[in-house]
């Protein structure tokens, strides 16, 4: 892998931007995470490359000013190859979309790895050598921390720097002829997975949508809601979820509410953008996430009960793996008790320990950290839609809980909608075979309207007969449409992964087909209230 050589002048910028790099979190926001502090650490950079280009400035100021997150120590590596990719496109030898690109793919792995670096080991061995010394009342242990977990990424975020502008494009050339962006998919480590999946809708097909102002791209927002806050099931986490729906719909012209129910064992809170009893056209989506599997399930959206009987093989799978680590733990317990040797029963107590902590923990259940089909794509068209539709008050949006797993959310939405609104449900629509689009007889004229809007995107249309509306979603909502993806198996329409590490594949250019086919439906002012009409007609016959 050849390497640059560094000029004074070159030199001079990369310390520039090293300084800069500390103030990561300046103006740290939950729309564009650290876009703020990437921006003010590559203004070195793009001054010195583009000086008196001016409109080669604003499309770098542009580029930079997309949704970016990592951990602060990656942020100066990838700031590194930024430098050096500015250069080549100067030159005209990379375009300005690879180096969006290249930043997209790269931070979400290099944040997980960091992460894991830092925050979950650095920082517990510097503060617990800390924590026995200033307990003695022994100043070193404030200056062991600090060297052990400030110093230390201090440094690493100039080698890293350093290292990313020496290397330059010779780094992307490496990535693909190593095949780490591989356009196939493969059962290799999850983080893999994502950077390809990234890779794979980046770099192949670059979205068509060009960011204007503040807005974000389509593959921005699905970095923001399939990555940042791809976690969507804890208290904690659906908060972060709902504090950036409250900060990005209200300046698009859609104030957001919550409604909500208490019942004793659940609560549900829905989100929803813009105002429910003038809407003719409601997008609905599913916020909060399902739990990790280990039994690989399926998820069945037309026929909920093959989907019940999924989760209940992998709750019986999981109760299963925590008996075995209990009885384990039971049985490392009695030979340290059994034994007189003073190591062997420390070994065995603390494998006892181990175990009974893995049997409990596995006990309850976890995010899953990989969601983009359930249904962080979604929610991904819905903003993007919030930003193209901006100030439509015939149109609102409705985030749903509780209804990764059941109906809940979309119960407590179908009490409070008013007339006859089209309700769009969207699904799993991040990838898939085919696409499929279920309505009720009720809905035929909405349905052809969109499959219209859709084009050459093929569409797997079931319509259901009124007593079959009880089998699954429609029953909630008769009038409306669902939009999903998956694959025909056994006559069931199913969908993969879901639940799973596997949950990171996305199709980014028919995501961007999905969203231009519903914003032209919505556009549509008077095609709902007609299809509102012919349904009217269809229930009184």
């Amino acid at each position: 892998m050849e390497k640059k050589v560094i000029s004074a002048e070159e030199n001079k910028v990369l310390k520039q931007m090293f300084w800069r790099s500390h103030l990561v979190f300046a103006n740290f926001n939950m729309t564009k995470m650290e876009a703020n502090g990437f921006t003010m650490t590559m203004s070195p950079a793009v001054e010195s490359i583009y000086k008196d280009d001016m409109e080669g400035k604003k499309a770098a100021y542009a580029r930079h000013q997309a949704f970016f997150n990592t951990h602060a120590v990656a942020f100066n590596f990838i700031a590194g190859l930024s430098y050096a990719l500015e250069k080549d496109a100067k030159d005209g030898k990379v375009p300005g979309e690879t180096i969006d690109a290249i930043k997209a793919s790269l931070m979400g792995p290099t944040a997980g790895m960091f992460d894991s670096i830092f925050f979950n080991c650095l920082r517990v061995i510097g503060a617990g050598i800390a924590i026995g010394l200033g307990a003695q009342g022994n100043i070193l242990g404030t200056l062991i921390f600090i060297l052990l977990y400030g110093v230390s990424q201090s440094v690493l975020k100039y080698i890293l720097l350093k290292l990313g502008y020496t290397l330059g494009t010779s780094f992307i050339d490496t990535v693909f002829n190593s095949g780490f962006a591989d356009t196939g998919r493969s059962g290799g480590a999850a983080g893999t997975q994502l950077r390809r999946a990234f890779f794979r809708c980046s770099l192949a097909a670059p979205p068509t949508t060009e960011r204007t102002g503040l807005f974000m791209t389509l593959r921005d927002l699905m970095m923001l809601y399939g990555v940042t806050l791809g976690k969507r099931r804890t208290k904690r986490e659906k908060y972060m979820f709902a504090k950036q729906v409250g900060e990005a719909f209200p300046p698009l012209g859609f104030p957001v509410q919550v409604q909500q129910l208490n019942e004793r064992v659940f609560q549900v809170e829905n989100l929803t953008a813009g105002d429910l009893a003038t809407a003719e056209v409601v997008f609905v989506a599913p916020f909060d996430t399902p739990a990790k599997t280990i039994y690989p399930a399926k998820y069945y959206p037309f026929h909920p009960e093959l989907t019940v009987r999924e989760n209940r093989r992998d709750i019986i799978v999981q109760f299963l793996l925590s008996l075995v680590l209990l009885l384990g733990a039971t049985l490392a317990l009695r030979l340290g008790l059994a034994s007189a040797a003073v190591a062997p029963r420390v070994t065995a107590f603390v494998a006892a320990g181990a175990l009974a902590l893995g049997g409990v923990w596995r006990l309850f259940s976890h995010s899953n950290p990989y969601n983009f089909n359930r249904a962080s794509a979604s929610i991904a068209v819905m903003a993007k839609l919030a930003e193209e539709l901006h100030g439509n008050n015939k149109v609102a949006f409705a985030f749903c809980d509780r209804s990764a797993t059941t109906y809940e959310g979309y119960k407590l939405l179908a009490k409070n909608l008013a007339g006859p609104a089209a309700v769009i449900l969207l699904d799993c629509i991040a990838e898939g075979e085919k696409l499929a689009l279920a309505h009720s007889k009720f809905s035929a004229a909405r349905a052809d309207q969109l499959i219209a809007l859709l084009g050459d995107t093929p569409v797997l249309r079931r319509s259901y007969e009124e007593k079959e509306l009880g089998r699954n979603v429609l029953s909630i909502f008769p009038t409306g449409l669902m939009l999903t993806s998956g694959s025909v198996q056994q006559g069931e329409f199913v969908v993969q992964h879901t639940g799973t590490k596997h949950d990171v594949g996305l199709n980014l250019p028919r995501l961007e087909q999905i969203k231009q086919a519903l914003a032209a439906f919505a556009r549509a002012k008077k095609a709902p209230q007609q299809v509102a009409e012919t349904t009217q007609e269809q229930q009184t016959t």
